[in-house]
């Protein structure tokens, strides 16, 4: 260089600290060297907590602190992102950290499910440092699928009901539904447990006009609750007529002892429409007493077009306790136009009768 001239030092470092750097200038058997003491600065970010949970529309807040390292003075600017990008705001305030540090607040609001939220610091100099926050928001998705169906008149249509659990959502959800003029609608299971499917069985009167007709479901846990609707149309189903009692028969004055202290019923139901029906044979009964009435239900039967199902028979046990009581009673016929396991799923209930009788009493005698 001539024996005079300059140079120019870049330095550069990943981590703050304090540095002590040297340049050593030779000649020949000439040198020099000269030491430069160098101090790079940074900052830390950092959220507290990092993983926060809330429920839909219900702020929830971490606090973001920033603190100098190594004398770091500078203006800090904060900003925001989220992934998923939809379903959760935030904001932060304030935006901007002077003096090296200070804390900021990050509020967030939304919908069901998890998220991560990113706060950024920048500085000036090109300085960047990110602290990340998780936000569950716990909630739950209720849904019914398909949410538009058919129901024949005289008939029934299942259809299910979905519970789904967002952003880790945790209880016990409650499920009702109702039904307009015309229609019935039941469900089962009526509780969810975290996630779930229950069934929504919705039938539709003989004489039920074509509609159209909305069925609600709502579910509710705690503070948090959701309604979905099926939209319902009734369509012209076969021409059905109700079931008929065909045999009605019991022991008018019970014996305990001549019956070995059971009393029978033997039923019958005939069918006498144009398509296949389901149905359960029920007595209904109340005692002089108030205190031992009873229900007995047949299992559910299939009846074909015109068939006549006798000797069917059910049956209750008494105790000489009951001695002297009379009871009064009803018979009716439970059915529907979809098969079921449980009497209690067959929506209509039918005393039509061919001259046999719907009613009556007996007295327990010893």
């Amino acid at each position: 260089m001539g024996g005079s001239g300059t140079s120019t030092l870049s330095i550069s470092s990943t981590t703050a600290g304090t540095y002590t750097v040297t340049v050593t200038g030779t000649s020949g058997s000439l040198s020099h060297s000269v030491s430069l003491s160098v101090q790079v600065v940074d900052f830390q970010i950092f959220a507290s907590p990092t993983i926060v949970s809330t429920t839909p529309g219900v702020a929830v807040t971490s606090a973001i602190t920033l603190t100098p390292i190594n004398g770091f003075t500078d203006a800090v600017t904060l900003t925001t992102s989220v992934s998923p990008a939809t379903g959760l705001t935030c904001a932060i305030a304030p935006t901007s950290i002077t003096g090296g540090s200070g804390i900021s607040t990050l509020t967030c609001t939304g919908t069901g499910g998890s998220y991560t939220a990113t706060v950024t610091g920048t500085t000036s100099a090109s300085l960047s440092h990110t602290a990340m926050v998780t936000i569950n928001v716990l909630d739950f998705q209720l849904t019914t699928t398909p949410n538009a169906i058919s129901v024949a008149a005289g008939g029934c249509t299942a259809n299910p009901v979905n519970v789904i659990s967002l952003g880790g959502f945790v209880g016990t959800i409650a499920l009702t539904t109702s039904a307009p003029s015309g229609l019935t609608a039941t469900l089962a299971p009526t509780t969810i447990i975290d996630s779930g499917t229950s069934t929504q069985t919705v039938c539709a009167a003989a004489a039920t006009p074509t509609g159209p007709y909305t069925v609600a479901v709502l579910g509710i846990s705690g503070s948090v609750s959701h309604q979905t609707t099926v939209a319902i149309t009734v369509t012209s189903g076969t021409s059905t007529t109700p079931p008929v009692i065909s045999q009605a028969t019991w022991n008018h004055r019970f014996s305990l002892s001549k019956y070995n202290n059971v009393l029978t019923f033997r039923l019958g139901a005939l069918n006498p429409s144009t398509v296949t029906e389901y149905v359960s044979l029920r007595v209904v009964a109340t005692d002089s007493t108030g205190v031992d009435s009873f229900i007995l239900n047949s299992a559910v039967m299939a009846l074909s077009p015109g068939q006549n199902l006798v000797h069917i028979d059910l049956s209750q046990t008494f105790t000489q306790s009951q001695v002297g009581e009379t009871f009064t009673f009803n018979i009716s016929i439970q059915w529907g136009l979809t098969a079921a396991t449980d009497p209690a799923q067959l929506p209509f209930n039918s005393t039509a009768n061919n001259g046999q009788p719907t009613s009556g009493s007996f007295t327990v005698l010893p």
